[in-house]
């Protein structure tokens, strides 16, 4: 099984976010949702491997989208400015 990690952060406030929704979505169009924890970090582990994925990110108002996350290998988003 792969995983889809990152950390997402403002750049204004130069601050982690805690509490932003992510959703991710797979090719058949099932779902998964969790929240940015205390450091900004998320960890969706237990993918399917070479499976194409969209995460959306949300958080006051603000929206980031990555589409085609492929899980040919563990994937680490590093740091994410939510904007």
């Amino acid at each position: 099984k792969r995983f889809i990690a990152g950390t997402v952060y403002c750049p204004e406030e130069k601050e982690v976010v805690i509490g932003a929704k992510l959703t991710l979505t797979d090719e058949k169009g099932q779902t998964r949702t969790l929240e940015t924890d205390h450091f900004g970090d998320f960890w969706f582990k237990d993918l399917e491997e070479n499976a194409k994925y969209t995460l959306k990110i949300e958080k006051d108002g603000k929206v980031k989208v990555f589409e085609d996350i492929c899980t040919e290998k563990d994937v680490n988003l590093g740091d994410i400015p939510l904007t």
